[in-house]
């Protein structure tokens, strides 16, 4: 059972002093018109400064009925050299678990309590009013009725206090008024907070223009504390706002990762795992390895195999003796589109470095590992996906885009790795 007296909120207390002698508390158990969810167990109120009883005395709560229940009353005084502060509490027998729909009042009478260094300070008398209510309150959602909604990790209930699920609690989705998925859901709680949303592996995609609807329903989770306090149902009903991404155009593989260059720059070839066009202005450069200078730009041309089509740049044996510090071959943004013209190829670069060697990996915030046979690469950019290839440009093992690892066990030898539009080559 949670300890009320160490967590519920401080909370300050609004009537006006009548006089210099008479003193109110600073916060107490609970705000002027709590709804409370929980049995009771002790009403308490904090002063400001060092107090003492000066009396025996009760707190006793009331209904509509007259007196429900009753406590006696004690102090305790804690703090340190600069705030002295005194706690008046009461604690019952048992906790109280009083009955729903009903408002209670929590009293303690006045002048029962003094200043230790002034006896003619007490204070006043004290009422706190609170109700039990007959159901949960209406949950916070994280899709506004009538809003739009991309996918299904916006959809959540958050109610205002501790929750717990009512057997194996789900919730209810509808396409254009067809029920088309019961979604299992996770359930859990924090302090003044209960959260409901779907346990899904893969979210659900909401299609654009489209409605739905989805529905709690009632009795799907109850208060941690009072199993007889429960939801009500609630619906979200809201458009869909998912839009399929426009293709990605990536290079997967380049002829440099395992061909040793010599002393000039011949035929380049690079992979893309998907149909491929060249634009109507399409390029690949040679560039130094600062970015400085362009060395050369030439027209590629397209061709296919069997797994990807291949775009080819010919340099026409330029010399490579001069370049001491190596240099940078790129694939422009817009070199390529997809037949359809909808999307076209992200900038691709292949460095090489100084002994004419692709350059060693290390791409945007992504680490990559090699230890014996076992490639790991850790902090992937979000949203981006991991590839590794063989050299021949076979798919060997491919991460999630939610994922920010991946790990795989690989052969002997030359294998591709491309994380988002960018590719290396790996040796193992």
């Amino acid at each position: 059972m949670k300890n009320f007296y160490n967590i519920l909120a401080a909370i300050a207390l609004c009537s006006p002093i009548a006089n210099a002698a008479e003193i109110e508390p600073s916060y107490g158990c609970f705000e002027n018109g709590s709804l409370v969810y929980y049995p009771i167990e002790t009403v308490w109120v904090v002063f400001s400064g060092a107090m003492e009883l000066s009396e025996e005395a009760e707190v006793v709560i009331e209904g509509q009925e007259g007196i429900v229940a009753a406590a006696p009353l004690q102090s305790k005084q804690y703090g340190n050299s600069a705030i002295t502060e005194t706690e008046l509490y009461g604690t019952f027998d048992a906790p109280l678990t009083l009955e729903k729909g009903r408002s209670y009042v929590a009293r303690i009478p006045g002048s029962i309590l003094r200043r230790v260094d002034d006896a003619e300070a007490t204070n006043t008398p004290i009422a706190l009013v609170f109700s039990i209510p007959d159901y949960l309150p209406k949950a916070h959602t994280g899709i506004s009725d009538g809003g739009n909604a991309e996918s299904s990790q916006s959809l959540r209930f958050d109610f205002p206090t501790e929750i717990q699920t009512v057997g194996e609690t789900s919730m209810l989705l509808y396409r254009e008024g067809e029920l088309i998925q019961e979604i299992p859901c996770h359930v859990s709680w924090d302090w003044d907070l209960g959260c409901v949303w779907p346990d899904l592996k893969t979210p659900i995609q909401f299609e654009e223009g489209v409605a739905y609807t989805a529905v709690l329903p009632e009795n799907s989770v109850c208060s941690l504390y009072r199993e007889d306090i429960w939801n009500q149902e609630q619906t979200i009903s809201f458009v869909g706002g998912y839009q399929e991404p426009a293709p990605e155009i990536s290079c997967i593989w380049c002829s440099l990762w395992y061909e040793r260059l010599g002393d000039t720059l011949g035929e380049v070839r690079f992979g893309f795992g998907q149909e491929v066009a060249l634009s109507e202005d399409p390029s690949v450069q040679l560039w130094t390895a600062d970015m400085g200078s362009l060395l050369k730009e030439v027209v590629p041309t397209l061709e296919t195999s069997e797994s990807m089509w291949i775009l080819v740049a010919d340099f026409g044996g330029y010399p490579l003796d001069g370049l001491a510090s190596g240099f940078i071959i790129v694939v422009p943004e817009g070199t390529l589109v997809t037949p359809s013209g909808e999307a076209a190829n992200s900038r691709s670069e292949v460095r090489i470095d100084e002994s004419n060697s692709v350059a060693s990996m290390r791409q945007d915030s992504a680490v990559v590992n090699v230890s014996g046979n076992h490639l790991t690469i850790r902090s992937i950019p979000q949203g981006e996906q991991v590839c590794v290839y063989s050299a021949d440009g076979v798919l060997e093992a491919m991460s999630a885009r939610a994922a920010d690892t991946l790990e795989v066990r690989l052969a002997n030898g030359v294998h591709i790795l491309r994380i988002g539009n960018k590719a290396y080559k790996i040796k193992i």
